[in-house]
């Protein structure tokens, strides 16, 4: 294994180190969402901009990168698809600031990091994807955890009817 590269050339980790920081770091707060109360409500969200910057320092030399194919022709590596994941990361962040406002101090505060960095890691693949399969995937990514941010205004009547609404729209071989 040189440079990141296993298996012939076919499994490029080091491609997807920023998804891999992002994704990683939604799956460890799930648990941490749900026990989060008190003064610790906070905490997620915190965590969340932290893998944001992090994942933006491993994107940002993706830049100059001379541009390639990884996971056997299915994702590409090459400075734009760095650009548009790094203006999909700066938007998660923008977001989750603005996010953290609005929710401060509520129920939901723990909660709107994991779907944000969900929905994150769809964008930035789907920046990335060049196979039909990959591009539908990660288009779920991005639309689910979105329609999740909707849900949590648990208050506001027209935004629970719009996330059924969207809910009940979605062909069902796509849920």
């Amino acid at each position: 294994m040189t440079g990141g590269v296993a298996m012939g050339g076919c499994m490029d980790l080091g491609a997807v180190a920023p998804e891999m920081v992002l994704a990683g770091t939604a799956l460890a707060l799930v648990p941490a969402a749900g026990w989060a109360r008190g003064r610790w409500r906070r905490l997620p969200a915190a965590l969340a901009l932290l893998a944001l910057l992090a994942a933006m320092g491993l994107t940002v030399p993706m830049l100059t990168a001379t541009p390639r194919e990884a996971f056997c022709g299915t994702y590409a590596v090459d400075p734009f698809r760095a650009f548009y994941q790094l203006v999909i990361e700066a938007g998660a962040v923008v977001s989750l600031l603005s996010l953290a406002s609005h929710f401060r101090a509520s129920e939901q505060e723990p909660h709107h990091p994991v779907a944000l960095l969900m929905a994150t890691v769809g964008g930035m693949g789907l920046a990335a994807a060049t196979d039909l399969g990959l591009i539908v995937l990660f288009l779920q990514m991005v639309s689910f955890p979105s329609y999740l941010l909707v849900l949590l205004v648990r208050s506001d009547g027209p935004a629970q009817e719009a996330t059924l609404k969207y809910f009940l729209y979605v062909p069902p071989r796509w849920r």
